[in-house]
């Protein structure tokens, strides 16, 4: 197993991609414009979460990161056109919408904290929040499943960071 396929992001991404998928088989004909966009922009999220996963500088991951969070934001818009040039029902986008909004803030939390992954996460133990987000950010491998958490050892001043799930 890859290491982005063991982030939550991730799986949600693919989640999402297969939404998208369902939506554009919903729409009329004569709508490839903005159906090949979104399928771009869905592509991408996934496409760039991997390769953030993949790198090994801070910056670099927060870049791509980033890129996907922007992605996000795209296939949001992408969404309210749909709405209002009435080609889908908004019913229709209920799912894929919750999907979103979950990628955008977990993205966010990447790109703005560096903090792991996941919903549920605290950070708690000793160390800096700042710290131990550039720890999980640069080595996720390194994380330890511990029955309900997640656990990992920081060189950067010898503390042991829990961030539960």
């Amino acid at each position: 197993m890859f290491c982005h396929e063991k982030l939550e992001v991730y799986q949600k991404s693919v989640e999402f991609l297969k939404e998208v998928i369902s939506v554009i088989r919903l729409l009329p004909n004569g709508n490839s414009d903005i159906v090949n966009q979104l399928r771009r922009a869905a592509t991408s999220i996934s496409l760039n979460i991997a390769e953030g996963a993949g790198k090994t500088g801070v910056a670099d991951k927060k870049r791509y990161y980033s890129i996907a969070r922007g992605s996000t934001l795209e296939c949001a818009a992408i969404f309210d056109l749909l709405k209002a040039w009435n080609l889908v029902d908004q019913s229709v986008l209920k799912t894929p919408t919750s999907l979103l909004s979950s990628l955008a803030a977990m993205l966010s939390k990447l790109v703005f904290k560096g903090y792991p992954v996941s919903e549920r996460e605290q950070v708690t133990g000793g160390g800096s929040r700042s710290r131990a987000g550039v720890f999980h950010l640069m080595y996720p491998h390194l994380l330890v499943r511990n029955q309900n958490s997640y656990e990992s050892f920081e060189q950067l001043g010898g503390h042991a960071v829990k961030a539960g799930f």
